[in-house]
């Protein structure tokens, strides 16, 4: 339907081109089309300059008027249009609300409309499977889905649209069950003039890689983290190498769109492992992607650099007349945010318990930015981290190869992502818990920029004689994590 024009243009669902012998002119009333739905015979019409769903014949464009459905005095700004057959839903811009009528008579069916929440404010069109009622969202660039029998948020929704297709009007799928692996979801936008097509299986699964992020730099040993509504098992793929990652930490900012929390998932990687160059990470959830990164590692040329020191500053940073200091730490095989003053240890902690070992953080340490509690157990139903007191869910079963001589087998891993500037800086104290029982504390020195998510600022530096006499380093401020980074050297220098 095309508002400027009130008409309906049809094309070839197969070619995408124009068939102007199926189109359908409008009457003059239906001059501000929007929703469109159609049993095959009839084609219904919603518009939002009367408030009401028109009748056309769908073989002649003719108005077939004993069908048309007046629609009531709340549902006065009505968009996208869906029905079984029996009701037909109609979604309604101005009240965030899907109402429901009688397609037989036009009588309202208050108990099958549906209470959209706030995120959900801007919805357009809709399409259902006949179980799931999908809606998308103008401002939100997303499309939300409901149990059409009682009108709760489903589980599986699809995630954000494509970037360019910003403001998402009506959507159509084929559905068709001998197509359920290709079948795909049409959304159509009214601002590019464009029809975007989308994997059913794929759009329909909500989720997102937060680390790394795109076109950043990675060094060291950090966490490809992020979450995902519904799963079994998460994995990660670098350059087409599967790793297993820890999947159903809690999230809370999850549970609007999940209708959960347990929708964190963690993978502790060592970049060193790789070589120096750029590499692509893939997200996906039982073998479904969800989301891809490009990303550049700078390594050391060790797997794991012992036994050295540094530290440097960084001036006019955060701003201008600032400056922090960086100090290397083993442990993440890394450089931290640390106090203007203070001696930082360069020793990882003993193991207290011969099965079980808290690796991160190490004693003494300094911990910055978005940072890893990480370490390894050998069996254990759960392992919280307590902060302060507070306790974390760790991510736990990840790879560590290095355990299976101890273990037996590899997959004791345990990582949680924590962003250490929701704290103020001072000494705080990590007590790690395999079932209730501890197995490794560590005290240590956080320190802050002073936000809880510093933003919209670029820094730099570089180290010199690290790791060995003669060689310099360069680190990169990295948003995503909050931290300064290994980065490769300009061509100009990177020899020297």
């Amino acid at each position: 339907a095309d508002v400027g024009t009130a008409k309906v243009y049809a094309y070839s669902l197969a070619t995408g081109a124009p068939v102007p012998a199926h189109d359908i002119e409008l009457g003059a009333a239906n001059a501000s089309p929007t929703g469109l739905w159609s049993d095959g015979t009839t084609l219904w019409v919603a518009d939002v300059g009367t408030a009401k769903v028109y009748a056309y014949s769908l073989a002649t464009g003719a108005p077939v008027p004993a069908h048309d459905i007046e629609l009531g005095a709340a549902n006065a700004s009505p968009t996208g249009l869906w029905s079984d057959g029996t009701t037909l839903w109609v979604a309604d811009v101005g009240t965030a609300k899907v109402y429901a009528y009688s397609l037989a008579t036009g009588a309202p069916a208050s108990d099958k409309s549906i209470v959209l929440p706030s995120s959900n404010a801007a919805p357009r069109g809709l399409w259902s499977d006949g179980e799931t009622l999908w809606v998308t969202d103008s401002a939100d660039d997303r499309v939300y889905a409901y149990s059409l029998a009682d009108g709760s948020r489903a589980k599986v929704k699809a995630s954000l649209l494509a970037p360019a297709n910003i403001f998402p009007r009506d959507l159509w799928s084929d559905g068709g069950t001998l197509w359920v692996v290709d079948s795909a979801l049409w959304v159509a936008d009214s601002a590019a003039g464009m029809l975007y097509a989308y994997s059913l299986e794929t759009a329909l699964l909500v989720g997102a890689l937060e680390n790394p992020g795109p076109d950043s730099f990675q060094g060291g040993i950090g966490v490809l983290s992020g979450w995902v509504c519904e799963g079994v098992t998460v994995t990660i793929e670098i350059n087409g190498s599967a790793h297993a990652a820890a999947y159903g930490t809690a999230r809370a900012d999850t549970a609007e769109r999940c209708g959960d929390t347990n929708n964190g998932f963690g993978l502790l990687f060592n970049w060193n492992l790789l070589g120096d160059g750029e590499y692509t990470v893939v997200a996906l959830a039982d073998g479904v992607e969800f989301g891809r990164a490009t990303v550049t590692v700078t390594t050391l040329g060790e797997e794991f650099v012992r036994g050295v020191s540094g530290e440097t500053q960084v001036v006019d940073f955060p701003d201008p007349g600032t400056e922090v200091r960086l100090v290397w730490q083993e442990g993440v095989q890394n450089f931290m945010l640390a106090p203007p003053e203070g001696i930082p240890t360069t020793r990882l902690g003993k193991p207290i318990h011969p099965r079980r070992f808290l690796e991160n953080p190490g004693p003494d340490s300094f911990q910055s930015g978005v940072g890893v509690l990480s370490g390894w157990v050998c069996e254990a139903e759960e392992v919280v981290l307590e902060v302060n007191g507070q306790p974390w869910r760790a991510a736990y079963g990840t790879a560590r190869a290095d355990t299976a001589a101890v273990c037996g087998d590899s997959d004791n891993g345990f990582g949680l992502l924590f962003n250490w500037t929701l704290l103020s800086d001072g000494t705080y104290t990590v007590v790690a818990l395999a079932d209730d029982a501890e197995f490794g504390r560590a005290t240590f020195t956080v320190t802050t920029l002073g936000e809880e998510f510093l933003q919209d600022v670029v820094g730099e530096t570089v180290v010199v004689d690290f790791p060995s006499p003669g060689e310099t380093v360069r680190l990169v401020w990295q948003e995503a994590g909050q931290n300064f980074v290994l980065a490769p050297l300009p061509e100009s220098s990177a020899g020297q």
